[in-house]
């Protein structure tokens, strides 16, 4: 089964304006997985079955049918926004061809019009939290209805809905994807959840006589440590204290310090 843009075709070819996504049914994909799931110019979704065009002369080979059987394969077209000419008309065939002599058995042509409409992209902002936070991702809103996607970067479906809220454990990534319900015009936007940088929160009393309690936070790493450094005078008392990643506060006894300014 081949996929290729129309020879005669002027301008630029449908899969270079739009998302071009082939669905395969239940009996199909089970022909292709036994011929060995041979395929060129396709790349790979969260869903074994469905699968992106990437580029001209595509092809699923060796599809190993059983007698009498047959199945379906359906192909989507979406329009990307930031991608999209003035160009209105593009023409496509599906070619299905034994595989053994080359003959063409089958196929079909499709013809896809796009109208003119009012350009949207798709937009959230990055968000820097600390570790173990519930931060909400928000899209916003194309004035218009419209599908609101999160994918995780293996194309995993992880939710759907404008806002998502998400537990930071670790720095991540996410893409999101924003669909006109009207005509399936669509964007992309990767959002990114930072971790914010380790850090001191804050430490009390300041100044000190006996105990200092040190607010910490950290994000990432296995181990730390807090270094008091004397910064006043020629005295120069350091204290090294080992802290607990998975805590947040630490207390000090300064009773033994000389007086002075300290650097934490």
């Amino acid at each position: 089964m081949e996929l290729v843009k129309d020879d005669n075709e002027n301008g630029n070819p449908i899969f270079d304006e739009a998302e071009v996504k082939l669905k395969m049914g239940p009996k199909l994909y089970e022909a292709w997985e036994r011929g060995g799931k041979i395929a060129e110019e396709l790349e790979n979704t969260g869903d074994e079955k469905k699968k992106i065009v990437k580029g001209d002369n595509v092809l699923l080979d060796n599809l190993a049918f059983d007698p009498k059987e047959f199945g379906a394969i359906t192909l989507t077209f979406n329009f990307l926004t930031k991608k999209i000419t003035d160009k209105d008309r593009f023409k496509y065939h599906l070619i299905q061809r034994d595989a053994q002599t080359g003959e063409i058995v089958g196929g079909e042509t499709f013809i896809i019009q796009k109208k003119p409409r009012p350009i949207f992209v798709a937009e959230a902002q990055n968000q820097e939290v600390d570790k173990d936070d519930i931060v909400t991702l928000s899209a916003e809103t194309i004035n218009e209805a419209a599908i609101y996607n999160w994918y995780d970067m293996e194309g995993n479906l992880v939710y759907q809905g404008k806002d998502m809220e998400v537990s930071a454990d670790m720095a991540k990534k996410f893409k999101l994807e924003v669909i006109a319900t009207a005509d399936g015009f669509k964007d992309y936007k990767e959002v990114e959840v930072k971790l914010k940088p380790n850090r001191i929160v804050s430490f009390t009393p300041n100044p000190v006589d006996n105990n200092l309690e040190v607010t910490y936070k950290i994000n990432e790493g296995s181990s730390a440590y807090l270094m008091l450094i004397n910064i006043s005078g020629n005295n120069n008392a350091v204290g090294n204290y080992v802290v607990d990643v998975d805590n947040d506060t630490i207390n000090i006894d300064m009773s033994n310090y000389p007086t002075g300014v300290y650097s934490v």
